[in-house]
């Protein structure tokens, strides 16, 4: 019986020191700040027409706003939101910072999903239609992608897969064959790290990476 008693009173006692132990470290320990993983289904609910009051509730304030770029930065994502009216939506963008496997975010319409499929996924989709690879690059960075649209007669919208390489933007692997200026790398191979919806074709592809350095 005495063994039960001290035994319940040790256990007691150890819990409460750790419990002021955590607490004075709490107490005296200088805050920082820690980013929140991006909404899995965020294309989903985020789609061009929507408005940047309804972008704001689902994603928070976005860290930066510069004339029609809105950029918001998660842990596992950069999310870029597109508006040239300063009311709605006009292109959504997400670059993952680096592929892992619990960054995820399926396209919804689509079957495919940013961080697990690749290139050759999205060749798959029109495999009778000839897709145009464009690039850009500068001494800071590379990228290179293509854009499709599907839709309804008068509601399309345009799709932009790509992969890109930047500051704080770690790329899937690929080679690229500068003699010809082309793709080297098998489609099927090159897996995606960026991803963008928009109302209009070649609106999407001003990612402006320079908003999360």
């Amino acid at each position: 019986m005495l063994e039960a008693l001290w035994s319940f009173v040790s256990k007691l006692v150890t819990s409460l020191v750790g419990r002021a132990i955590d607490w004075a470290i709490a107490r005296f320990r200088r805050p920082s700040i820690e980013l929140k993983r991006a909404p899995e289904n965020l294309f989903e609910h985020l789609a061009p027409g929507t408005s940047l009051a309804r972008v704001r509730e689902v994603l928070g304030t976005p860290q930066r706003v510069e004339t029609e770029w809105h950029s918001f930065t998660f842990n596992d994502a950069f999310v870029q939101v597109g508006s040239r009216d300063g009311q709605t939506v006009e292109w959504i963008g997400v670059v993952l910072p680096r592929i892992g496997r619990r960054a995820r975010f399926p396209l919804g319409i689509l079957p495919l999903e940013l961080g697990r499929s690749t290139l050759g996924d999205v060749l798959a989709l029109s495999p009778d239609t000839e897709v145009e690879i464009k690039k850009d690059s500068s001494s800071k960075h590379w990228c290179f992608w293509t854009e499709c649209y599907f839709g309804f007669p008068g509601l399309y919208r345009h799709y932009l897969f790509g992969v890109i390489e930047a500051p704080n933007v770690i790329p899937p692997k690929f080679d690229w064959d500068h003699a010809n200026d082309r793709l080297a790398s098998e489609p099927k191979n090159v897996r995606l790290n960026w991803m963008a919806v928009s109302a209009s074709a070649g609106s999407a592809e001003s990612f402006n990476f320079w908003a999360f350095v």
